[in-house]
């Protein structure tokens, strides 16, 4: 027997002896009394060892006392847990930009550890012929990728803009360049609700490339590796956060 069951029931039978010793002498209206009372020494008992009884969720007695503390505690968590994923923006990255991000990233951290040009230029080829594949495989078109506003300009008077959005799921930066966005189209009002530092989720179309997939406009194969800037036409954004709080 576990002690659970060795305790309760030596209380309950102190209590019965002392309430039947007291109501033996006492008349009809302490008799009630003592009911009353044993109602409530029994439920402090449980209430103050439920927690060593055997594990039975079944059993009657102590199926209320066993769920109903943790209540608040599991809402408080489940409401935690939603919040850090309301935060935590990495987690809204879809597969394919996941992988095109990555895979990129790889070829940089290899172009940085090659011990010369030759190695070098040899990763820079190998970068573009997976994003030449990559294309192919899954199209020229990204659908709810994330970024973050770098910049938005315009030009004199307002009846162009462009948008800078910047990725760092891994940990190094990959800009969207988006371009002709023309005043007065769905685009461009959106665009005009932004401001720098907000995390969006965008469409956007890629300028194919026959040489690197993508058309991507750095000078150098460094850049091209370690900063690269691709070319899109935005088709759609929209805030996914306002900028955190500096």
């Amino acid at each position: 027997m576990s002690s659970f069951w060795i305790v309760f029931f030596a209380q309950i039978t102190i209590i019965s002896i002392v309430i039947g010793l007291w109501t033996k002498k006492s008349g009809p209206s302490n008799i009630l009394a003592g009911g009353i009372m044993s109602f409530i020494a029994a439920g402090f008992i449980i209430f103050n060892y439920g927690d060593l009884a055997p594990e039975d969720k079944n059993h009657w007695l102590l199926t209320p006392v066993r769920f109903v503390a943790p209540t608040g505690q599991t809402k408080a968590a489940t409401v935690s847990n939603r919040t850090e994923k309301q935060v935590s923006f990495k987690d809204a990255y879809g597969v394919a930009q996941r992988t095109f991000e990555t895979k990129r990233l790889e070829f940089a951290q290899q172009y940085a550890a090659a011990p010369n040009e030759i190695k070098k230029s040899a990763v820079w080829n190998a970068a573009n012929q997976w994003t030449i594949n990559y294309s192919k495989q899954e199209g020229l078109t990204a659908t709810r990728w994330i970024g973050r506003v770098a910049k938005i300009a315009t030009n004199q008077g307002g009846d162009w803009a462009e948008i800078e959005l910047v990725s760092n799921y891994e940990g190094m930066n990959i800009t969207y360049h988006a371009t002709g966005l023309k005043s007065g189209t769905l685009v461009y009002n959106k665009v005009a609700e932004l401001s720098s530092g907000d995390i969006v989720e965008f469409d956007a179309g890629f300028s194919e490339s026959s040489t690197k997939g993508f058309s991507e406009g750095s000078w150098t194969e460094r850049g091209s590796l370690e900063q690269p800037v691709f070319v899109v036409s935005l088709t759609d954004i929209k805030k996914w956060m306002a900028k955190p709080n500096s």
